[in-house]
């Protein structure tokens, strides 16, 4: 699965705001957040079927393919990348063995609460603050 079909998949609205869209987990365990419409820093900036360039936040590792768009570069695991080319993305989560399931740890309004998503997992616990900027495998 490519990064533009996730967030077709994930895609709802709520009194016609983007809800979060949940992370990305890849095969290793990598995870990171993917989010793209009005209010993210992507393009285009809207609730759209295709992006060229996403916005990606919190990774659970660093890689250094991204670091040229953190807004943080001192804290790679806790900042977020703007503009970030999907095809770049692609590549990164490639890397890691490709998108394996949706990591709903973010989703503390249960938004997804009951909604299908791959392999009809319940929604994970919530992940621990990263507090010591500690990137994470």
């Amino acid at each position: 699965m490519k990064i533009n079909d996730f967030l077709r998949k994930y895609r709802m609205q709520r009194n016609g705001m983007q809800i979060v869209r949940p992370r990305v987990k890849c095969a290793d365990g990598y995870t990171v957040s993917v989010q793209a419409g009005e209010y993210h820093y992507c393009s285009p900036r809207a609730d759209a079927d295709h992006f060229d360039k996403v916005e990606l936040g919190y990774p659970s590792d660093e890689d250094f393919e991204l670091m040229g768009y953190a807004e943080d570069e001192e804290r790679p695991c806790d900042t977020v990348y703007g503009y970030v080319p999907v095809e770049l993305v692609d590549g990164v989560l490639a890397k890691h063995g490709g998108i394996v399931d949706a990591d709903f740890s973010n989703d503390r309004a249960g938004f997804w609460e009951g909604k299908p998503h791959d392999n009809d997992l319940v929604p994970l616990a919530a992940q621990p603050q990263n507090e010591n900027n500690i990137c994470h495998a």
